[in-house]
């Protein structure tokens, strides 16, 4: 047994109250990357003098602000964005998405998104700049090129592999996000590899595209996955709804009025 904390029953998971709470934390985390924010907090401390503010001020700043603080305020804006458009879009079908979901001497994955029946997406979020991603089919591996860079570099470690492996252990340790039998954990997921910011999926081969779509990309090197831009999300869970889907009222969104 683990002791993480038990996901709720279907339909009993309050996603607005959680994006709040996410908000929270980008707000307290950004406050603290602006001199502006630690002269706020700062200020309100009582300190005889004589005192070197400027200097205390900078002291504090180039220490406490690191590149961890900044790669945390992406991470949760990226996290919030995706979850919001899932939400708004899936809302009335009773979707459920849950950040940050703890996994055993490893990462937290981004985003575990569940629907009543019983269909689930594992989604990671990856940033990196200026590059172009591509599935080299000859390595079955991840590639990536830089914008003025020439050739291909193996994507490592392999965000695939993390993907599958989080997979594995959370049908094994956390069959309370599944609906609580080991039934439900084999039932019908989809792993996702989101690309975010500036990074871009190079140009495919027609064969390499996941079912009938002409964005989502088919990843099969150390397990499977589709690889997908942060915007398009919306659209490629239309498309896993309705693959899956015995009633044409679960295969995507509600239609616009």
């Amino acid at each position: 047994m683990n002791n993480f904390e038990q996901a709720p029953e279907f339909g009993k998971y309050d996603h607005r109250k959680v994006l709040y709470e996410l908000e929270k934390e980008k707000d307290l985390v950004s406050s603290g990357l602006t001199l502006e924010g630690w002269l706020t907090l700062l200020g309100s401390a009582t300190i005889p003098p004589p005192f070197n503010w400027s200097l205390f001020v900078y002291f504090v700043f180039s220490n406490l602000v690191t590149p961890l603080s900044f790669k945390r305020v992406r991470k949760l804006a990226q996290v919030i964005n995706v979850m919001e458009a899932i939400v708004d879009a899936f809302e009335y079908q009773g979707v459920e998405v849950f950040p940050f979901v703890e996994i055993e001497n490893s990462e937290p994955i981004d985003l575990f998104v569940r629907f009543p029946q019983k269909v689930f997406l594992l989604i990671s979020i990856e940033t990196r700049n200026n590059v172009a991603v591509k599935l080299n089919e000859m390595r079955n591996a991840l590639s990536v090129r830089r914008k003025k860079g020439k050739g291909l570099k193996i994507w490592e470690p392999d965000p695939i592999d993390r993907l599958c492996q989080s997979h594995i252990w959370l049908k094994k340790n956390r069959r309370d996000l599944f609906g609580g039998s080991s039934k439900d954990a084999r039932k019908p997921l989809i792993r996702v590899l989101l690309l975010s910011g500036e990074t871009h999926i190079a140009p495919h081969e027609k064969h390499l595209f996941w079912r009938e779509s002409e964005k989502f990309i088919q990843v099969r090197t150390t397990g499977n996955a589709v690889l997908s831009l942060q915007n398009d999300i919306v659209e490629l869970i239309d498309l896993f709804l309705s693959h899956f889907s015995k009633d044409s009222s679960f295969g995507g969104r509600r239609p616009t009025p």
